[in-house]
């Protein structure tokens, strides 16, 4: 669930990049227009990726690793910056855990929910799907070709 979450994520951010490089091909005349409107794009893109950062030191946490080991992850001495209430929360929902007491109730809290929902729905679709039946053909023929007979890689 954590990768399906960092996946979106990363996905609105790259929106918001390539709305900054449609930006500078669009206004390229238009220096104070630009200026500004690339701002928002960066900044709403910075927004995603603290917390895709934020969420997995939030889930870090919740494996209970070290404080010294997440900021080493996260590569910055305040883990604090990126491990918000917000990240916390989106990774409590994520897991089907409850708010950390003294947080208040969070979109993104429902919004980690959500993604954990729509995984196990996504995955028993995949499940119930021809198509994972033609992939789970297709995989095990590779396999067997590879393996071979003995159990071992064919070298032929």
């Amino acid at each position: 669930m954590l990768l399906v979450a960092q996946v979106d994520l990363a996905r609105w951010a790259i929106k918001h990049l390539n709305k900054l490089i449609a930006l500078g091909q669009r206004l390229p005349h238009n220096l104070c227009e630009w200026a500004r409107l690339s701002s928002y794009a960066m900044t709403d893109a910075h927004a995603y990726t603290q917390m895709m950062a934020g969420t997995n030191g939030a889930f870090f946490q919740m494996l209970g690793w070290d404080d010294d080991v997440i900021r080493r992850h996260l590569q910055d001495c305040d883990a604090d910056r990126y491990v918000t209430r917000d990240a916390v929360a989106h990774a409590a929902g994520l897991f089907g855990h409850p708010l950390p007491p003294g947080t208040d109730l969070s979109s993104w809290w429902t919004i980690g929910g959500q993604y954990a929902s729509n995984c196990q729905d996504l995955w028993m679709t995949a499940l119930r799907s021809s198509k994972f039946d033609r992939l789970r053909l297709v995989v095990s023929r590779r396999v067997r070709r590879w393996t071979g007979t003995s159990g071992t890689r064919s070298t032929t």
